[in-house]
């Protein structure tokens, strides 16, 4: 194990490790100190007792002593936030939600950032291949209920300083193209973040800032949606290049540029259950 996190940390590429409810109230204690030697950078709690008094208990001195050894922590399962982030910023994401394990469908999708997303981050399990390959082998023998353009958009709708796309997937899911370029500029944590209209369960639009580029996830519930929103939030003077992936007719992703400048009013129209996803650069 120790040669593989080094040939990843070779890679600029930290490993973080798996461990179940029973591995860590068996050997918490451990397991810390080998794999701070190892090198990991990382654990994945699952299976947590996030409900009971006792189990959150034992969870926030978890999440301690996870700290104190310097990883950084994702909690799964039924563990939702309790404030415990802003004393240990390690704790990036938690579960606590129902994600794209659970195939939700877009009413799901567009009240979430209404509720859930108010208390803290969440990890969604983005689920972006939707091929009969995996789904007539797993477990829920069905496909998702959203468009590839909503998975796009909610990487930058949804909070999570910790997102994956490999949910259930391989390398040869995610190969160089259009369709998932946009997950390798998407940032995961922010400077700035505008709503720019929303209503729960039906629809949502949202703009984020990282460094001098802008991201905006716009998402669509159970029926079409058509809007214009301002682009106020750009600089005054600066022009933009925006690129712009949305659902096409096929069911993949079509992908095109237009010029912006702050104020411009940019029209939204999308299919029931889809998404669009934009990165805006300084021209």
């Amino acid at each position: 194990m120790a040669k593989v996190i080094q040939h990843g940390r070779d890679k600029n590429i930290g490993v973080i490790l798996y461990v179940n409810r029973v591995g860590l109230r068996a050997k918490l204690d451990t397991i810390l100190p080998l794999y701070k030697k190892w090198g990991v950078t990382g654990l994945k709690f699952g299976f947590v007792d996030g409900l009971s008094q006792e189990g959150i208990s034992w969870l926030a001195g978890a999440i301690k002593k996870v700290y104190d050894y310097g990883f950084i922590l994702d909690i799964h399962d039924n563990y939702k936030p309790t404030g415990l982030s802003r004393s240990f910023p390690n704790l990036l994401t938690q579960e606590g939600i129902r994600g794209n394990e659970n195939n939700p469908d877009a009413y799901h999708n567009t009240v979430l950032p209404f509720t859930r997303f108010l208390a803290g981050a969440a990890d969604y399990t983005f689920c972006f291949p939707n091929s009969n390959r995996f789904f007539n082998d797993n477990l829920y023998k069905t496909k998702l209920q959203v468009s590839k353009g909503q998975q796009l958009a909610l990487s930058v709708v949804y909070f999570s300083p910790l997102q994956a796309i490999f949910w259930y997937g391989n390398p040869n899911d995610y190969n160089d193209d259009q369709e998932t370029e946009f997950f390798k500029r998407v940032p995961t944590v922010w400077n700035e973040t505008h709503y720019l209209t929303g209503d729960i369960g039906k629809y949502i639009s949202v703009a984020r800032r990282k460094g001098t580029s802008w991201y905006v996830g716009s998402v669509a519930g159970l029926s079409d949606w058509e809007d214009a929103v301002q682009f106020d939030f750009l600089t005054k003077g600066k022009s933009y290049i925006a690129t712009i992936y949305e659902d096409d007719a096929a069911g993949g992703i079509h992908k095109r540029t237009v010029t912006l400048k702050q104020g411009d009013t940019f029209p939204i129209r999308l299919r029931a259950k889809g998404g669009q996803a934009i990165v805006i650069d300084e021209h």
